[in-house]
């Protein structure tokens, strides 16, 4: 056994392979001999015993350098050493890299060291060493390795530095800087704990500046309507109180964002947003600026400003570019493609994908690669392109389930239950592992309460259960008054599209004129679920379904034509699809001479789309429709027979 060859050794042996345990699986021969303290005629005696018992090798990658055969070498050996002589090989570990050459002195190893063997060195130069490390793996982007540093530090001044503001300061100081590698390495529950007894301790010790800062970091965009963030913020700016216009403007636009999910709070948002970008263009700082922009952005995503949202995605692009900040470039493309999905502009938002992809690899942000894997899922569910749809939906949910597991779900949930539909596929979908979508606890009941279910009588109906899709239906109709108001990503748009379009199937005129003032204003935009979860479709498809139920066909028709021609010129062909079959069911509505021909081709154009791309739901209504547009030739042939 290890035991038995280990034991085997002479002292000075035994006393290298300890040194050289410390040092890893892979250790330098001189940096061992030196910290056992061993003269090197009898480091090298021992090293060659440790060769011949099978114990070491020595590898060819480097001169000097040698190798424990087995991981449970160095185990074994680890275990067998004291707490104290283990610390104290460590620090002597850390003072021989402390006297090397700098350029050539590994930063993290230097660090894991002296932290290790603090107790038995000096703890403060510990907490100097794992600074610096933390410092070098965040300017290459490391930020779970910058937050472990930290985090190692801060475990070196809670055992061993002394009691005292000075302490409690330095304490402050880690914790803040720890919480801001977590965050930006995508550890938001990490972060989010270390803000707040940052944010506490910042209060104790009287520190605005930390208090602003702890403040500021427990918001992020999977922040939902969370009272104990929004009560940080307004805490810190009463506390800034307009001393620092910088940290001013900040505070107020990122409270603005954490409002987003707060009832009746729109007009402060906005009064918000406007203090605090007139206070960041005072302030003339390119960064600033475009921080505040990318909160306002986030704070006024609603579905009746989209002006707004270009002009202020336009100008965080342009202050990105101006100040070479890479992650605030990464978040203006990812706000460009959000801006365009709603715009209908699919092949603007595809341009883009790539670039977001490649600036949150080189930046090593997860949160902004698992939404970028989820643009391209969205636009493949647009193209009907499922199988591509349903790989990148799975690295988006694996990538953002760490960040928030319940947003991250509501994502993947969203994209495949509307993939499984598309192919006939919805019935008893119930998502990833069993999970429901009403189960997922961390998602506020008051705005999604009703997001799986707006969508339901249409499923319900397409899969031929139209009693009960009516009954769900009838439902949300007697609550059309409890649709958010504010479009809080785009819940409203997404609620309002689904609901005209079953008042069409089911021919309810009374329905179609209650919902036809609430679906017009929006019929130059496109039905984008959150911030680009999904792009569904024109909104004239919808508007033009609601116009034909009532009565108004030459309105309906220009609605269906103009989707037609949005569809086709951005590839939607899954909305393309189903806009040729709305269109074909409001011609047989009108059912006046020569609909029947105007609606066969329509049908037609769409059976070949739905049966190129698989589109079973919408293949299923389009021959059903293809029937009808059977018996109304019949009808019109023999009426013509009865006429001679």
């Amino acid at each position: 056994t290890v035991e038995r060859r280990l034991h085997r050794l002479t002292a000075a042996s035994r006393a290298l392979l300890s040194a050289a345990a410390v040092c890893g699986t892979d250790f330098d021969f001189d940096l061992a001999t030196a910290a056992a303290g061993l003269d090197r005629a009898a480091a090298l005696d021992g090293l060659e015993e440790a060769i011949r018992a099978g114990l070491i090798i020595d590898p060819v990658e480097r001169a000097g350098g040698f190798r424990f055969v087995h991981g449970l070498t160095v185990e074994t050996i680890l275990r067998d050493l004291s707490a104290v002589r283990m610390a104290h090989l460590h620090w002597r570990v850390a003072e021989l890299l402390e006297a090397a050459d700098g350029e050539k002195v590994d930063a993290a190893m230097l660090a894991r060291h002296a932290v290790r063997g603090a107790q038995r060195g000096d703890w403060e130069r510990a907490v100097s060493h794992a600074r610096r490390a933390a410092a070098h793996s965040a300017a290459a982007c490391a930020y779970e390795s910058a937050a472990a540093h930290f985090e190692a530090a801060l475990g070196v001044v809670d055992a061993l530095a002394p009691s005292g503001e000075a302490t409690n300061r330095l304490r402050l100081e880690l914790s803040l800087a720890a919480a801001d590698s977590h965050s930006c390495g995508g550890d938001e529950t990490a972060a989010r704990a270390r803000y707040d007894s940052a944010r506490a301790m910042a209060r104790d010790l009287g520190d605005v500046a930390s208090l602003a800062r702890a403040a500021l970091g427990t918001v992020t965009r999977w922040t939902f309507a969370d009272s104990e963030a929004i009560a940080s913020l307004e805490e810190a700016l009463a506390a800034v109180a307009d001393r620092d216009p910088e940290m001013t403007a900040r505070l107020e636009a990122r409270l603005a964002q954490a409002l987003y999910f707060t009832p009746a709070t729109r007009s402060r948002r906005e009064r918000l947003c406007e203090q605090a970008l007139a206070r960041a263009r005072e302030v003339d700082d390119a960064g600033l600026i475009g921080d505040v922009l990318n909160d306002s952005l986030e704070a006024m995503f609603h579905s009746d400003n989209r002006i707004q949202q270009q002009s202020l995605a336009t100008a965080l692009y342009a202050a990105a570019r101006r100040c070479d900040n890479q992650r605030l470039l990464l978040r203006a493309h990812a706000w460009r493609i959000v801006v365009s999905f709603c715009r209908g502009r699919l092949r603007e938002a595809e341009a883009e994908v790539d670039t977001v992809l490649a600036l949150a690899r080189d930046l090593r942000q997860p949160q902004f690669l698992g939404i970028a894997h989820s643009f391209v899922a969205a636009l493949a569910i647009a193209r009907g392109e499922f199988g591509v749809a349903e790989e990148q939906a799975k690295l988006s949910v694996r990538l953002s389930q760490r960040i928030n597991q319940d947003a991250a779900s509501m994502v993947w949930f969203t994209q495949m239950f509307t993939i499984r539909r598309e192919q006939g596929r919805s019935t008893g979908f119930e998502g990833r592992d069993g999970v429901r979508l009403p189960e997922m606890t961390g998602i506020p009941g008051e705005i999604f309460r009703k997001t799986s279910y707006w969508s339901l009588p249409f499923a319900l109906i397409e899969e031929g259960d139209v009693e009960r899709g009516r009954e769900e239906f009838d439902a949300l109709m007697e609550d059309l008054d409890d649709l958010p108001r504010e479009n809080a990503r785009n819940t409203r748009l997404m609620a309002l599209a689904s609901l005209g379009q079953v008042a069409a199937h089911l021919n309810d005129r009374e329905a179609a004129r209650r919902l036809l003032p609430l679906v017009r204003p929006y019929a130059d935009q496109w039905m984008v679920v959150g911030f680009g979860t999904l792009v569904l479709a024109s909104m004239k498809t919808a508007v033009g379904a609601l116009l034909a139920t009532v009565g108004d066909f030459d309105e309906a028709f220009a609605n269906l034509d103009g989707a037609i021609a949005e569809h086709e010129r951005e590839g939607a062909v899954v909305a393309q699809a189903r806009a040729l079959a709305t269109y074909a069911a409001a011609v047989l509505r009108r059912g006046t001479v020569g609909d029947d021909r105007k609606a066969a081709d329509l049908v037609e154009r769409g059976l070949a789309l739905a049966d190129r791309y698989e589109l079973r739901s919408s293949g299923n209504k389009l021959r059903h429709l293809a029937a009808e547009c059977g018996r109304m030739r019949t009808s019109s042939t023999k009426q013509g027979r009865n006429v001679h």
